[in-house]
């Protein structure tokens, strides 16, 4: 038997965590059209497209920073604390950006909030795949690390599903 039920629920929730992660920001990405319609609807020809993947990129700026105070984190309290950070971060970001105002009820305030709101999102995600790959070999005998912790690196395939 290659785990028990234990074992197995820690590497399905962390996987699925980063499927999560994965899935979102391929979201993200196909609705961009959308997105700029509703967060850039004064802006017209390249310069919406140009500001509109500025929108998509801008998110990782906050990954650096997130990598360096949740990994920090992860050291001082635990790995599954930093984990379980990230992940209620990006679930409150994602929440936030789902019920955001649009550019005609707010004004110029929608896509700064979104930037921000981007920004938080990509900060809880630098930790998710490092972190969770790290967490699943401490968890694991020597003779196991290596599988589940590629279990973690191929799950971002399944969330571009």
């Amino acid at each position: 038997m290659l785990v028990n039920n234990k074992k197995l629920n820690i590497i399905f929730s962390t996987v699925l965590g980063n499927i999560m992660e994965a899935y979102d920001f391929v979201v993200f990405g196909f609705m961009l059209k959308y997105i700029q319609d509703v967060f850039l609807p004064n802006y017209q020809g390249s310069t919406k497209y140009i500001l509109s993947f500025l929108l998509f990129s801008i998110g990782y700026l906050g990954r650096p920073l997130g990598a360096c105070i949740l990994g920090r984190l992860g050291e001082q309290k635990g790995r599954k604390t930093s984990i379980a950070v990230s992940i209620l971060i990006l679930t409150v970001s994602t929440a936030l950006i789902g019920v955001l105002p649009t550019y005609s009820q707010i004004g110029l305030f929608a896509p700064i909030l979104l930037i921000i709101l981007r920004l938080s999102q990509n900060f809880s995600v630098s930790i998710e795949q490092v972190g969770g790959s790290l967490f699943l070999i401490e968890s694991f005998p020597k003779n196991r690390q290596y599988f589940v912790s590629s279990c973690m690196f191929g799950s971002v395939y399944l969330g571009h599903i």
